[in-house]
Protein backbone atom coordinates (compact mmCIF):
# COMPACT_ATOMS: atom_id res chain seq x y z
CA UNK A 1 0.00 0.00 0.00
CA UNK A 2 1.01 3.34 -0.62
CA UNK A 3 -0.14 6.77 -0.14
CA UNK A 4 0.39 9.84 -2.10
CA UNK A 5 0.41 13.47 -0.76
CA UNK A 6 -1.83 15.36 -2.96
CA UNK A 7 -4.26 18.77 -2.98
CA UNK A 8 -7.66 17.90 -2.77
CA UNK A 9 -9.97 18.58 -5.75
CA UNK A 10 -7.32 19.26 -7.85
CA UNK A 11 -7.42 17.21 -10.88
CA UNK A 12 -4.23 14.73 -11.68
CA UNK A 13 -3.09 12.68 -14.10
CA UNK A 14 -2.90 9.19 -13.25
CA UNK A 15 -0.84 7.21 -15.36
CA UNK A 16 -0.55 3.67 -14.48
CA UNK A 17 1.54 0.45 -15.66
CA UNK A 18 1.43 -3.08 -14.48
CA UNK A 19 3.01 -5.87 -15.60
CA UNK A 20 3.92 -9.99 -14.20
CA UNK A 21 4.92 -12.85 -16.02
CA UNK A 22 2.75 -14.96 -14.23
CA UNK A 23 -0.68 -15.15 -12.02
CA UNK A 24 -2.45 -11.55 -11.39
CA UNK A 25 -1.87 -8.00 -9.96
CA UNK A 26 -4.49 -5.96 -9.04
CA UNK A 27 -4.61 -2.65 -8.26
CA UNK A 28 -6.66 0.01 -7.19
CA UNK A 29 -6.65 3.40 -6.26
CA UNK A 30 -8.37 5.61 -3.61
CA UNK A 31 -11.87 2.81 -4.24
CA UNK A 32 -11.88 4.96 -7.78
CA UNK A 33 -9.78 2.98 -10.25
CA UNK A 34 -9.23 -0.35 -10.46
CA UNK A 35 -7.14 -2.34 -13.29
CA UNK A 36 -6.26 -5.89 -13.15
CA UNK A 37 -3.96 -8.00 -15.54
CA UNK A 38 -2.47 -11.62 -15.95
CA UNK A 39 -0.14 -10.14 -18.11
CA UNK A 40 0.45 -6.59 -18.36
CA UNK A 41 -1.63 -3.35 -18.79
CA UNK A 42 -0.85 0.03 -19.48
CA UNK A 43 -3.08 3.16 -18.91
CA UNK A 44 -4.36 6.78 -17.70
CA UNK A 45 -6.61 8.71 -16.65
CA UNK A 46 -7.73 11.98 -15.20
CA UNK A 47 -9.11 12.14 -11.12
CA UNK A 48 -10.16 14.62 -8.46
CA UNK A 49 -9.48 12.86 -4.95
CA UNK A 50 -11.56 14.77 -2.07
CA UNK A 51 -8.83 13.70 0.29
CA UNK A 52 -5.07 14.65 1.12
CA UNK A 53 -3.99 10.98 1.29
CA UNK A 54 -5.18 8.73 -1.75
CA UNK A 55 -4.45 5.28 -1.12
CA UNK A 56 -2.85 2.51 -3.90
CA UNK A 57 -3.56 -1.08 -3.07
CA UNK A 58 -1.58 -3.24 -5.29
CA UNK A 59 -2.15 -7.03 -4.74
CA UNK A 60 -0.36 -9.87 -6.72
CA UNK A 61 -2.01 -13.57 -6.39
CA UNK A 62 0.62 -16.02 -7.36
CA UNK A 63 2.71 -13.51 -9.07
CA UNK A 64 6.31 -14.24 -10.71
CA UNK A 65 8.33 -10.67 -11.63
CA UNK A 66 5.35 -8.37 -11.17
CA UNK A 67 5.99 -5.05 -11.63
CA UNK A 68 3.68 -2.14 -10.69
CA UNK A 69 3.77 1.76 -11.19
CA UNK A 70 1.85 4.60 -10.30
CA UNK A 71 2.72 7.99 -10.90
CA UNK A 72 0.25 11.25 -9.91
CA UNK A 73 1.14 14.12 -12.21
CA UNK A 74 -0.59 17.80 -11.66
CA UNK A 75 -3.42 18.40 -14.46
CA UNK A 76 -3.02 21.48 -15.72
Amino acid sequence: MRNYWIRPNVTYEVVYKLKTEEGKLTMSLDNQLFEETTTSVEGSVLMTFDKVKPVVKLVGENAKNGHAEVKLIKHQ
